[in-house]
């Protein structure tokens, strides 16, 4: 059986930063890697946790 092992991966020098969008769906939660055009993922802020309610 041939075994496929993963790929390394290196680490960049490449920031993540989070914010909110008010938007015509409502408020959105977006995080994004500033370093690759379209590395980015969005959710509703009714669907997410305060830090403080999380902790």
């Amino acid at each position: 059986m041939s075994q496929n092992p993963a790929t390394p991966v290196t680490v960049s020098d490449c920031e993540v930063m989070a914010s909110v969008d008010d938007g015509d769906d409502g408020e959105q939660l977006v995080i994004a890697e500033l370093c690759r055009d379209g590395a980015y993922l969005t959710m509703p802020t009714s669907s997410t946790v305060a830090v403080d309610e999380w902790r």
